[in-house]
């Protein structure tokens, strides 16, 4: 039952309502039974107390002090007879009659009283008000002892608890079933008063459920409730973050796929050359650029996952982001293994750098490992045969600088390499000849925004062009 309620908004809603609105209800009902049967005491009891003070006062009235012994007597079989419903014989008693009582006493002696027989456990009751038990009864009695002209007055008058109790009965019948019978219709007004109010969830709902998968377009719901607008914010949010991974994944899947034309091009003409070539000499030589075409590939591949893992905001590698290295002593290391690759060239590779310093620096090593290979290959590519290729490590109190410097043939065009900074960091951008995939740069470039650094480009003097890692030391 619970998880039934709980499955639905509107009757979870509803419920809750409908379950404060009883408890309210009978906290309410309670409180006013209560005051009712409070009230309905206080009333009947003013009127036993008005009841009795009539009575003494028909009793010591200057009516009955003048008449004589003969014409008393006649004047209480009156009031008797009138009591006993025998004046008009045309009237049903009340069904109350026996429920109520009376009796006078004068010196003791019962002077006139209810016409059905004394109750003597009422005559003992106390002076005032009084509860007695009396014939399997609970009466409220007020008893009135006065001493008038030297006669004992003793006005007793009584009336029957239930009288009261059906009263009060009355009362709360009056006042729970038609609180009972309007729950109901209640809960029905409140469900359809409820179904309204969720019927903008309703209509987003609809709008989500009638959406292209591919229609990513920001959802409107017009009117929309206050409640609604971080559900629609944050859905507006997703949805411009699955187009955008999208985005970047086609953009992935089309670049990849036109950058791997060519060399796949290259490695099957490679390879259809080495199986033509009958020479040996020739046949290793087709082996050997077939060999150097796929590490080309493997090198792009690599570059397009680790940007595209960049783009995602995931880490380049499974390393510990925060790593502290010596930043001139491995940067010797990056340098060494890129030795090889640069003797193909016949390029020399130069550190200059002030070993004594601290050069202790927060990074990870595979993420550094990529802003050297990516700054060196690049410079290796882009450098004259017999070239040379100068990195510099200086340092401030709150950065470190690693330059790395190449004479070759610079970047094409005028107003030098700082004005075309944001074309050289595009992805799969080409300058020159021997350009690459394009790729490396703006892998740096990413590395280097999640770094909180900055990525500088100027020319060499002499020609070439010099890129700057700028890394914050904290």
């Amino acid at each position: 039952m619970k998880q039934y309620i709980y499955q639905s908004i509107l009757r979870r809603t509803l419920f809750l309502v409908m379950t404060c609105l009883v408890l309210v209800g009978s906290i309410i009902s309670i409180a006013g039974i209560v005051n009712a049967n409070h009230e309905v005491e206080e009333i009947f009891d003013a009127r036993l107390s008005q009841q009795a003070r009539t009575l003494r006062t028909l009793v010591t009235g200057s009516i009955i002090n003048d008449l004589n012994l003969s014409q008393r007597k006649n004047f209480l079989d009156v009031i008797e007879n009138s009591l006993n419903n025998k004046t008009d014989s045309s009237t049903e008693p009340h069904e109350y009659e026996h429920k109520v009582y009376f009796e006078i006493k004068v010196n003791g002696e019962n002077w006139i009283g209810s016409s059905h027989a004394l109750i003597s456990d009422l005559s003992n009751s106390k002076q005032g008000f009084s509860y007695v038990e009396s014939h399997d009864k609970s009466w409220r009695t007020y008893h009135l002892i006065s001493k008038i002209d030297g006669r004992d007055i003793s006005v007793l008058v009584a009336e029957r608890e239930d009288i009261r109790n059906e009263m009060v009965e009355y009362i709360v019948l009056q006042t729970v079933i038609p609180q009972v019978i309007s729950l109901p219709i209640l809960a029905f007004l409140l469900m359809l008063a409820i179904k309204r109010g969720l019927s903008p969830i309703a209509a987003l709902a609809n709008e989500i459920s009638n959406r292209n998968p591919k229609k990513l377009e920001p959802v409107q719901i017009s009117p929309l409730p206050d409640e609604l607008e971080p559900i629609q914010n944050k859905l507006n949010d997703l949805l411009f973050n699955i187009d955008d991974m999208m985005a970047r994944e086609q953009r992935f899947i089309s670049d990849a796929a036109h950058e791997l034309r060519t060399p796949l091009a290259v490695l099957k003409i490679h390879a259809q050359n080495a199986i033509q070539i009958d020479d040996l000499a020739d046949k290793e030589k087709a082996l050997n650029e077939l060999e150097q075409g796929v590490d080309r590939s493997a090198r792009i591949v690599a570059q397009l996952l680790t940007l595209a893992r960049l783009e995602q905001g995931k880490p380049v590698k499974d390393e510990k982001v925060a790593e502290t290295i010596h930043l001139a002593r491995h940067s010797r290391q990056c340098l060494a293994e890129l030795i090889p690759l640069a003797n193909k060239k016949s390029i020399e590779i130069t550190l200059d750098v002030e070993e004594s310093d601290n050069w202790t620096l927060t990074i990870s090593e595979g993420i550094f490992d990529i802003l050297m290979q990516n700054l060196i290959s690049n410079a290796i590519k882009h450098s004259h045969q017999c070239g040379s290729i100068d990195v510099i490590l200086t340092q401030t109190d709150t950065h470190y600088s690693v330059k790395v410097q190449d004479h070759g043939v610079g970047v094409q065009g005028t107003g030098g390499a700082a004005s075309i900074k944001h074309r050289l960091i595009e992805r799969f951008y080409r300058d020159g000849s021997q350009a690459g995939a394009g790729l490396g740069l703006s892998i740096v470039h990413n590395i280097i925004e999640k770094l909180n650094g900055d990525l500088l480009f100027t020319d060499t003097f002499g020609g070439g062009l010099t890129v700057e890692l700028v890394l914050p030391i904290k």
